[in-house]
């Protein structure tokens, strides 16, 4: 026996379908699709013993022509947990770490992805700085 179906209900179906594919596209379930700015890089500083470092670091970020560093020229540099850069912005950057008493920290090739939803998959990167002698 077959049972035939309505168009009516047949263009439903595929609509909600093709509406689900869409949401999980952008990640709708896992709440990926926000209004917020992501940072492309995370970059915590630690010393060689894998601890945060107790001084502000100077970084410098770079992807060609894009700089960006931390202290920025308007304000100090503070001691935090980590350090964010490239707010909603892939590429493939540089970065440099320095701090006082410590050797420069350099990693290149840290590629930034854009992510669904219009955001960036932000990479988490630490620097393990060591000690001058």
């Amino acid at each position: 026996m077959h049972v035939s179906v309505p168009s009516q209900t047949r263009t439903g179906r595929s609509l909600l379908i093709g509406t689900l594919m869409f949401a999980a596209s952008c990640d709708l379930f896992e709440g990926d699709c926000t209004t917020e700015a992501r940072p492309g890089l995370e970059v915590a500083v630690h010393d060689q013993a894998d601890k945060p470092l107790t001084i502000p670091p100077s970084i410098t970020v770079t992807d060609g022509d894009f700089v960006e560093r931390y202290p920025r020229q308007d304000r100090p540099g503070s001691v935090l947990p980590s350090y964010s850069f490239a707010v909603e912005r892939p590429g493939e950057y540089s970065i440099r770490v320095e701090a006082a008493g410590y050797r420069v920290w350099q990693k290149s090739g840290v590629t930034v992805k854009e992510g669904s939803c219009g955001h960036v998959k932000t990479v988490r990167v630490t620097a393990r700085l060591i000690r001058r002698v």
